[in-house]
C-alpha cells in the first residue's frame, strides 16, 4: 500500500518520544494543496497535529485518510488516540462524550484487528493499541471486549506501558474486574501496574 510505504520513515515514532520534523507541516500542506486526498498528506499531517497538542485538526484529517485507506494500523492508532484525547476534554455521560470514547475503541480496535491480520510490524504500538482498546471497551460497557483485548495485551511480550498514569489505570481496570471472577487477568493486570510505575518514564 502507498501509505504503508511512503510513511515506513514514521514506524520508529511514538506517541510519546518524537523526533522534530521542522518542515513536515509545510511539506504536507503543500503536497494537500494539489492533491486534498492525497492520504500519506493527510496521515502525516493529522500525526503532526497531534504531536502539536491540536487532537480536533488531528482527528479531521485522520477520519479523512482511513477513508482512503483504512488498512494502515498507526493511522487507526493516531486516530483513536485523537478522540481518546477529545472525548477527555468532553463533559462525561454526554453524548458527545460517549461517541468520541465508542469512535476511539473502534479506531484502536481496528489497529488491533489489523495487526492480527499480518501487520504486526510495531510490537509496542500494537500492545499500546491493546491497552487502549480493552480499557475503553470498558468505558462504554463491554466486559467482554475488554477482556480479550486486555488478556492479549498481558500475553504478548514487549515493553510495558509506563509510568504513573498508566499503572493508575492498569489499576482501575483490574478493580474494574475483581467482582467477576476472573482472578488470572486481576492479576495480571496488578502486576503490569506495578511493571508500569518500576520501568515507566
Amino acid at each position: 500500500i502507498l501509505l504503508t510505504a511512503v510513511v515506513s520513515c514514521f514506524l520508529l515514532l511514538t506517541l510519546r518520544e518524537a523526533p522534530k520534523w521542522m518542515d513536515s507541516r509545510r511539506l504536507w500542506t503543500s503536497v494537500l494543496s494539489r492533491d486534498p486526498d492525497n492520504p500519506v498528506a493527510l496521515f502525516g499531517l493529522g500525526f503532526d497535529e497531534l504531536r502539536a497538542g491540536d487532537p480536533g485538526m488531528a482527528r479531521e484529517l485522520l477520519v479523512r485518510a482511513a477513508r482512503i485507506d483504512p488498512g494502515y494500523p498507526k493511522l487507526a492508532v493516531c486516530l483513536g488516540r485523537a478522540s481518546q484525547i477529545l472525548a477527555g476534554r468532553s463533559a462525561a455521560g454526554t453524548r458527545e462524550n460517549l461517541v468520541l470514547l465508542q469512535e476511539a475503541q473502534s479506531a484502536f480496535h481496528q489497529a488491533v484487528r489489523l495487526w492480527q491480520a499480518g501487520a504486526r510490524d510495531d510490537r509496542e504500538l500494537f500492545r499500546f493499541a491493546l491497552f487502549h482498546a480493552g480499557g475503553l471497551a470498558m468505558d462504554i460497557g463491554r466486559p467482554d471486549i475488554a477482556r480479550q483485548h486486555l488478556e492479549l495485551y498481558l500475553s504478548t511480550p514487549g515493553p510495558a506501558v509506563g509510568g504513573e498514569q498508566a499503572a493508575a489505570r492498569l489499576d482501575e481496570l483490574a478493580a474494574r474486574f475483581e467482582h467477576t471472577g476472573d482472578a488470572g487477568l486481576v492479576a495480571g493486570l496488578r502486576a503490569a501496574a506495578v511493571a508500569a510505575r518500576e520501568g515507566g518514564p
